[in-house]
């Protein structure tokens, strides 16, 4: 049976992460409170990147994030499994090879499916109210993508900002 779509107005903000999920990232400080990153190690350099969070996740179902109007900019690629992203009112799958950018100011959704481990990185990106955002698009897209640098590159962050914590390497 298909799952409908509720319109934009229908729809609050969600947040559900499966016990079952792990996710470990980094964040930039002074970064609004949110329980899923409040264990997250610090990262001063990302504030000059305007990046707000970055992380790796595995996320099993039941795992869900509705923001009906978001104000961030998010990437995720994909790295394994699959899940699923709302993209013009259709959820379309989001597999290993593929990423999705889902702008700020818009209605963003995506889950991940039952029976599967989905497994992505992401990049959440913070502009101010006046600035452009950092990618100009009004609606989410979804197009090939391969994630193993980024996710290296996360990986990387995320052990240097928890052990080491060399600015230098960090900062690189």
């Amino acid at each position: 049976m298909p799952q409908s779509i509720p319109t934009q107005q229908e729809q609050t903000d969600v947040t559900i992460h499966s016990p079952r999920t792990r996710m470990r990232g980094v964040k930039a400080l002074n970064v609004e409170w949110r329980p899923w990153i409040a264990e997250f190690q610090q990262c001063p350099a990302l504030k000059q990147y305007q990046i707000i969070h970055v992380g790796i996740m595995e996320a099993v179902a039941p795992t869900r994030i509705v923001r009906t109007r978001q104000t961030t900019t998010y990437f995720l690629a994909c790295f394994g499994g699959k899940g699923k992203v709302l993209i013009d009112g259709r959820w379309r799958v989001c597999g290993a090879g593929s990423a999705c950018l889902l702008p700020a100011r818009a209605l963003n959704a995506f889950d991940a499916m039952p029976g599967n481990r989905w497994q992505f990185c992401w990049v959440c990106y913070q502009h101010s109210p006046e600035q452009r955002p950092i990618a100009d698009i009004a609606s989410p897209i979804i197009a090939p993508f391969e994630a193993f640098p980024l996710h290296s590159a996360i990986q990387g962050l995320i052990h240097e900002c928890g052990w080491a914590a060399q600015p230098m390497v960090i900062q690189h």
